[in-house]
């Protein structure tokens, strides 16, 4: 079965030097993710945030602790972990994206270039580390962060 894939568009409207852009995301491999969300776990331990581990499947137990903590406490970490080691981390989640230059041909796609600024703009590159982190653990990030503020909101 073929890794998963999603190509994430930004608006014309944006009005950003990334506008009209589109990006095909790929899916992590096995190893990769795996050695990927153990990377951030052990970001996030360092910075004193504890997660659940299933002992019975812990792959699956890692990515969804990574999915369940998110971005907030991820930038917690960033405290406490060194930098070159933080974006490491980050900067393999943009491994997994490439541009699309023809949009007419969409499936076509090269690897990000930062000379040629296929990414210009810091936004879109926490879009799409954001995509990534999506695709790769099917927990939407943006769902999590509702979610725990609806819950937030109850209290």
């Amino acid at each position: 079965m073929a890794r998963k894939t999603k190509h994430v568009s930004i608006p014309q409207t944006d009005g950003s030097r990334d506008s009209g852009k589109v990006y095909l995301l790929t899916e992590m491999s096995a190893v990769q993710a795996e050695r990927w969300a153990l990377r951030g776990i052990q970001i996030l331990a360092r910075a004193g945030i504890s997660m659940p581990v299933n002992p019975e499947d812990p792959a699956e137990a890692n990515m969804a602790a990574m999915a369940s903590f998110g971005w907030q406490n991820l930038l917690r970490a960033v405290s406490n972990s060194p930098v070159h080691e933080l974006i490491e981390w980050l900067d393999e989640m943009l491994e997994c994206v490439k541009i699309v230059r023809n949009q007419a041909s969409p499936d076509f796609a090269v690897p990000i270039v930062e000379e040629a600024e296929d990414i210009a703009e810091v936004k879109t590159r926490m879009l799409l580390r954001m995509e990534v982190f999506e695709l790769q653990t099917g927990f939407s990030l943006a769902e999590i962060l509702q979610k725990l503020k609806s819950i937030s909101a109850t209290k």
